[in-house]
């Protein structure tokens, strides 16, 4: 039997190791992508058009059900599920969800709000990722728009008004 060099026994500990991994870590280390040809269709306000446009395509390449290695950044606009979370009490209040759902009544709108919490944001639906990405960039405040573009600082390139 032949002796084996060093970096031959390293591989044959280190390759079994390496295979187990991406049996249970395989999908979640990779982003995983939505069907980039369905577009949003919330009423999103001119001035904030390109620089919607700028941070879907720097932050997730448009993909809807995108979310990073690491699970902390989520759906096309990588945002954390505690700011989706909190943009949700504003979507409620500013009559988002009255518009995605069709109907005045707050019981349902105030029981998809729930749903949306306890759901992974790039799960949502492009609509209600839009909504939550416009109520965050008006730091729920509907008079302070931009206030809440310190969310998307940095990145790949600058997107900015």
């Amino acid at each position: 039997m032949r002796k084996l060099k060093r970096a031959d026994k390293q591989a044959a500990i280190a390759l079994p190791i390496i295979l187990v991994a991406s049996v249970f870590f395989g999908n979640d280390a990779h982003a995983h992508h939505g069907d980039t040809s369905v577009p949003s269709t919330y009423p999103l306000p001119t001035h904030y058009v390109e620089v919607e446009e700028c941070i879907r395509m720097r932050e997730s390449n448009s993909h809807w059900h995108s979310r990073n290695p690491s699970r902390n950044h989520l759906g096309a606009y990588q945002m954390t599920q505690s700011l989706a979370n909190g943009a949700t009490y504003w979507m409620l209040k500013r009559g988002d969800l009255a518009r995605y759902l069709g109907t005045g009544n707050r019981s349902l709108q105030r029981d998809l709000a729930k749903r949306l919490r306890s759901t992974s944001v790039h799960k949502w639906d492009p609509w209600l990722q839009t909504a939550a990405f416009r109520r965050s960039m008006d730091g729920h405040h509907k008079n302070k728009p931009w206030s809440g573009l310190h969310h998307w600082a940095g990145g790949r390139w600058h997107c900015g008004r």
